[in-house]
């Protein structure tokens, strides 16, 4: 969790990353009630890692928050958000840098078999797509005092936190690991390090296109590429590699001019973007001067809308961040609608919706549009301030 304000501004900004599934409203709202903070004034980002706690208690067929898991993590984050809302703020500057990795594969690929009962022929399933869209820019920015030490680091890269090797063990997947290799590079093993997961809707690791298992092996021969679950090792070497590549990025971080810190918001109608009832559509933007950006929505982004996201807002850094607050589900684009594939229909009735509009990306690209516009007016500029720091939720 880290907070930002502009130095005279009595109202500061949070953002708050969770290792979860989905976050949910509950996050948000208990932070709001315990600060007195305008809800548009706290970003709540899922990590999305598959093998992370549920919570969000509006999706009972992709799990259901276990109660006292939920709860420690609502009263951890009251006692913190209190904390830095309350916490004396001191001068900071935020350095940023961006690069590119390699490290994630289209998902979405149309086969001319697949192995079901019965077998379909010409459908668009999930299987590796060495051609399809996917965003490797990773951003990285870090918060440091008058002295240099870090307050808190932000990072950002679009790829599903799936396919790792232990299947009924709760992990962080990729996140923890760059976050471990974060905190180790800056001697402080409780810095918040906060991951925004980019659009990613579409997108997953590399190294789980590479079959091993004999099964796997002879359904790729029979109907092409496919995916698996990594071994240990091999899991091992590509986050590895992932958290060296971020770290390479972070090594080219430098100061950026800030001269105001805003926040904007838009909300939507759910009935613009999909049938059967569900939570608003909601778009943010976080602007820390000129120069870097956290723009997002409460959904799973396919890959296609980051450049198109980045030339709206323009800015040298910007951050396209899906999975937050309370997600509704997967925002295709039309093309997807046609193609078919779970991310275009097939997860509705996992997220308790009916379909997907045709209108939602036209919708969509409104939405982002209405926040990359400048930040709302009244935001106080200044020389960006931070509270103290306090650890990761």
């Amino acid at each position: 969790m880290i907070a930002l304000d502009s130095g005279d501004s009595s109202m500061p900004t949070l953002l708050v990353g969770v290792d979860a599934l989905y976050v949910g409203r509950k996050l948000r709202d208990t932070i709001a009630a315990a600060t007195g903070l305008p809800a548009e004034r706290i970003l709540t980002f899922a990590s999305h890692t598959h093998r992370a706690p549920m919570l969000d208690d509006s999706k009972p067929l992709l799990g259901s928050p276990e109660p006292g898991h939920l709860q420690r993590v609502l009263n951890m984050a009251e006692a913190h958000a209190t904390r830095l809302v309350s916490a004396p703020r001191a001068p900071a500057e935020l350095l940023a840098a961006k690069g590119n990795a390699d490290h994630s594969i289209n998902r979405r690929l149309r086969k001319a078999l697949t192995l079901s009962l019965p077998p379909t022929f010409g459908k668009v399933v999930n299987a590796p797509n060495v051609a399809g869209p996917r965003d490797e820019t990773i951003i990285t920015a870090t918060v440091r005092d008058s002295v240099g030490r870090a307050l808190g680091v932000i990072w950002n890269y679009a790829c599903h936190p799936v396919a790792g090797p232990h299947a009924n063990v709760v992990s962080a997947h990729f996140p923890g690991v760059v976050r471990s290799s974060i905190r180790s590079a800056e001697g402080d093993a409780e810095l918040p390090v906060i991951y925004v997961q980019g659009f990613s809707g579409n997108t997953r690791p590399k190294a789980s296109a590479n079959a091993t298992s004999v099964v796997r092996k002879i359904q790729r021969f029979l109907t092409g590429p496919v995916f698996e679950d990594m071994s240990p090792e091999r899991y091992d070497e590509w986050a590895r590699g992932l958290a060296e590549t971020t770290g390479r990025v972070r090594s080219q971080e430098r100061a950026l001019k800030v001269d105001g810190i805003g926040v904007r918001r838009q909300n939507m109608r759910a009935e613009e973007f999909y049938t059967g009832g569900g939570p608003s559509v909601t778009f943010a933007r976080v602007s820390i001067g000129a120069h870097f950006a956290i723009v997002g929505m409460n959904a799973e982004v396919m890959a296609e809308y980051a450049p198109r996201v980045r030339n709206m807002v323009g800015g040298e850094f910007v951050c396209c961040a899906g999975c937050m607050d309370d997600s509704f589900g997967y925002l295709p684009t039309a093309a997807i609608l046609g193609e078919g594939g779970y991310e275009a229909s097939g997860f509705c009735a996992e997220f308790g919706i009916g379909r997907v509009l045709p209108s939602a990306e036209s919708a969509a690209l409104q939405g982002f549009r209405a926040v990359a516009r400048a930040a709302e007016s009244g935001v106080q500029s200044g020389a960006p301030t931070a509270g103290e720091p306090t650890q990761n939720v």
